[in-house]
């Protein structure tokens, strides 16, 4: 997963970066519209999947450990709006 490609898509935020309690996820859904948050640690195995039903989700980050994580943000058609790192603080 180290040698991933960065994909930025303006329409798509995560914060704050570090997260400590919870991780804001932001982004335009049409109506009817999903997409799907997935977490990977540093040896790119998957951690965590949560389903995005509205613009702002929350996701809390009390469960993960300290680190650095990969995330990938998929809509429901299979696309990827994002991808990034980051970084979760206790």
């Amino acid at each position: 997963m180290g040698g991933a490609i960065k994909v930025e898509n303006e329409k798509v935020k995560l914060y704050p970066n570090p997260a400590n309690t919870a991780l804001s996820v932001e982004l335009s859904l049409k109506q009817g519209e999903t997409a799907t948050i997935c977490l990977y640690n540093n040896m790119g195995q998957l951690v965590e999947c949560e389903q995005i039903y509205n613009n702002i989700t929350s996701m809390p980050t009390g469960n993960l450990t300290a680190g650095i994580y990969y995330y990938r943000i998929i809509d429901n058609k299979g696309n990827l709006l994002k991808s990034d790192k980051q970084a979760i603080i206790h």
